[in-house]
């Protein structure tokens, strides 16, 4: 008699379903960010250009800023960004502040021995050659 008693209990309490939201949080790439590795067309070429490449991104949406570098990017002026999506981006979109065209990169967020990274891939005008960014955070921007 006990048995069928806790197979009833079983049954009316095993077939509850809960819906479960679950929210990815926006990227938040505010902050400074410096160049630790640079390759072109698969080549390691770090260590020429050492640390001359560094972006400083403000609030989502909001504006970057490019360090004084003389190395290849897709912008060559400061303006605004923004991604594809703010919770699943797999492209950043750079606008100049001088009116040109958006022009729009893959984007990557990885983490790497506990730090966050931003990764670009692009090809600065010539097709033959394609540029691979690996960049740091230094500091957020407040």
């Amino acid at each position: 008699m006990l048995i069928p008693v806790i197979a009833l209990a079983a049954l009316l309490t095993g077939c509850k379903t809960e819906e479960f939201y679950f929210q990815e949080p926006s990227k938040d790439i505010s902050g400074n960010w410096r160049l630790i590795k640079m390759t072109r067309n698969g080549v390691d070429i770090t260590a020429r250009v050492g640390e001359a490449f560094g972006i400083a991104f403000g609030n989502n949406g909001a504006t970057y800023q490019l360090g004084e570098h003389l190395i290849p990017f897709v912008v060559s002026g400061n303006g605004t960004w923004a991604f594809d999506d703010p919770a699943y981006p797999f492209a950043i979109s750079f606008t100049p502040a001088d009116g040109s065209k958006a022009i729009t990169i893959p984007f990557l967020y990885p983490v790497s021995e506990g730090k966050r990274q931003i990764q670009f891939n692009f090809s600065p005008g010539c097709s033959a050659n394609v540029y691979e960014y690996l960049l740091e955070e230094t500091s957020a921007t407040d």
